[in-house]
């Protein structure tokens, strides 16, 4: 998880009323936002977030990490911060540039919001807590600019309901609405008791190589996402939310294309068009299933190779050539991965009653001084030793071997399994 990351605004902000009405006002003037960017423009919506209104003159301070070709940004808006009269205003002009292009109106009396925007190559994801609002996207605002992006909200708390021309949908805990910039609709969202929590992908339609008139029927419903590809894509969202990639960004943007080949498969299978995913969008998605199914089952010692590859309806040979890419094998995959968990668990101030051969039996490994000599190798120290050093770090202690073994660890590594666990 990132540290706590606040922003800052700088700047003369207009002083504007919200409007006060219990639905959606006809003639009267709201606050109307502006195209999210012209079709065609790179999908990182958050690299020009809350800087496109002079008149605002809002400046969101953000982080930008970059490596060769790949770079996150992260902007961050907390409301509490502001004025109480300015937090709409502040509000609105972050998720006109983030999010769809909308009319927004809340009747809250005291307006409170959280964001954490994170823009990557193909995609954006925002992680937005907020008071109870109404939002709408009319033909007129399609007409003036269409992005041709489309939104996926997954809601964590409260409830949020999307009418079309045809359709009503709502969506509540862990369920999945999908909006879609050429479509107009109508949007509330109720918190439960007072906050809306809500992450939401944002995707360009050139990024998802499916028929567009098959697309378009996804959007205003309720898509199912309790298991299987609909599950391990809303895994995968939260964590590009969550996780703190910022000093790893290629590893960031890898994952962000896993993220979407997964999506893009998830849909193929809802409109039954597998056939149109591209070959290397389908292996990506089928070795996300594979690191899936292995993440659950890593405390079972029978997990082998053939094991995986019954599941996954593939041969062992193919399970093989699939991981040859990654440049480690099946076995030494799985091996990696229960390492660094028994790593973890040893690390855990929590745990430091248990026994280190019941944290490695936890992890699958049945035999104790096998498990004693892989950590050693994979980090250099004994785990009893690993967890004598962890508690003294702890204890703030200033021993050199402590602060040099926790270099030992890959970083990269564990931000992937960091991203990965508890998929499934």
């Amino acid at each position: 998880m990132s540290s706590p990351w606040f922003a800052s605004v700088v700047g003369n902000l207009g002083r504007g009323k919200r409007e006060k009405q219990s639905c959606l006002p006809g003639p009267r003037q709201p606050c109307t936002t502006s195209p999210t960017r012209p079709a065609g423009v790179e999908c990182g919506l958050a690299r020009s977030a809350v800087r496109s209104n002079p008149a605002v003159r809002l400046r969101f301070r953000t982080r930008t990490s970059n490596a060769g070709r790949h770079s996150v940004d992260e902007t961050v808006v907390r409301t509490e911060e502001l004025p109480r009269g300015e937090r709409f205003e502040v509000w609105h002009e972050m998720t006109k540039n983030s999010l769809l292009a909308t009319d927004i109106y809340s009747d809250a009396a005291d307006f409170q919001a959280t964001a954490r925007v994170r823009g990557f190559s193909d995609l954006t994801v925002a992680d937005m807590v907020f008071s109870p609002l109404r939002s709408r996207r009319t033909a007129r605002m399609i007409r003036q600019a269409d992005p041709e992006v489309f939104q996926l909200s997954l809601v964590r708390r409260g409830k949020c309901i999307l009418e079309t021309a045809d359709r009503r949908a709502g969506a509540t805990d862990a369920e999945i609405i999908a909006l879609s910039s050429s479509i107009p609709f109508q949007g509330y969202a109720h918190g439960d008791p007072d906050l809306i929590s809500d992450v939401a992908l944002v995707v360009p339609r050139r990024a998802l190589p499916l028929p567009a008139d098959r697309l378009a029927t996804l959007t205003g419903v309720r898509l199912p996402a309790v298991d299987g590809l609909g599950k391990l894509t809303t895994r995968y969202a939260r964590n590009l939310a969550e996780v703190d990639f910022l000093h790893h960004p290629a590893e960031a943007d890898r994952l962000a294309g896993i993220a979407l080949d997964l999506l893009t498969m998830w849909w193929a299978q809802l409109l039954d068009v597998t056939g149109r995913v591209p070959v290397e969008s389908r292996r990506q998605a089928l070795l996300a299933r594979i690191d899936a199914f292995i993440q659950q089952r890593l405390g079972d010692p029978d997990l082998t190779p053939g094991m995986i590859a019954a599941a996954h309806h593939i041969s062992v040979r193919q399970l093989h050539r699939l991981h040859s890419d990654l440049g480690v094998g099946v076995a030494a995959s799985i091996r990696r991965d229960r390492l660094e968990r028994c790593r973890r668990d040893l690390a855990d101030p929590a745990l430091v009653a248990r026994p280190v051969g019941t944290i490695a039996r936890r992890w699958g490994f049945t035999d104790k001084a096998h498990f004693s000599r892989a950590f050693r190798a994979a980090y250099g120290i004994p785990p009893r030793d690993y967890r004598v050093l962890s508690a003294l770090d702890r204890a703030e202690s200033q021993h050199p071997c402590a602060a040099g073994q926790r270099q030992v660890a890959r970083p990269t590594a564990n931000l992937a399994a960091t991203a990965r666990e508890g998929e499934g």
